[in-house]
């Protein structure tokens, strides 16, 4: 079984860049556009991931995890929170500055796809393949500089 990504990115541009990338590594990946449509497609088929972009129209990244966090059957969801706003990033982590669980990593636009898919694999298991554990090891590099520079924060 493929593992499953929603991607909530209002940019139907970069939406469509993020599944291409994502399904060519192997996932089922659906998208959605606002923030009412993501929170649909959680409740109707939990995916083993999200992506969100903070700044989502209809709710807002706040609004859909706000409603994650309400609901025991979405806590345990990943989330990497992608935005163009810096002012997630300030006084601390992005797990400080998003509240916590389920977001477990934040990136900084623009960014590098190979940062998210280094991201997920440590949230999915079933990534661990060789060739993904080999592929990973080449991206440790750039995951640092990126650490380094305040694009990525953990």
């Amino acid at each position: 079984m493929k593992p499953r990504l929603l991607i909530a990115e209002s940019d139907v541009c970069l939406a469509d860049d993020y599944r291409h990338f994502f399904w060519k590594r192997g996932f089922d990946v659906e998208t959605a556009d606002d923030g009412l449509q993501c929170l649909d497609m959680l409740q109707q088929c939990p995916p083993h991931a999200l992506i969100l972009d903070y700044d989502l129209a209809w709710g807002g990244g706040d609004g859909v995890l706000a409603r994650m966090r309400e609901d025991c059957h979405l806590t345990s969801i990943p989330v990497l929170v992608i935005t163009d706003s810096a002012s997630v990033h300030v006084n601390g982590s992005a797990r400080h500055a998003l509240g916590g669980a389920p977001v477990v990593a934040c990136f900084r636009k623009p960014f590098r796809m190979e940062s998210l898919w280094s991201a997920l694999s440590v949230e999915i298991p079933e990534l661990a393949t060789e060739q993904f554990l080999a592929e990973a090891e080449c991206l440790l590099p750039l995951v640092r500089e990126q650490f380094d520079t305040g694009l990525l924060v953990h």
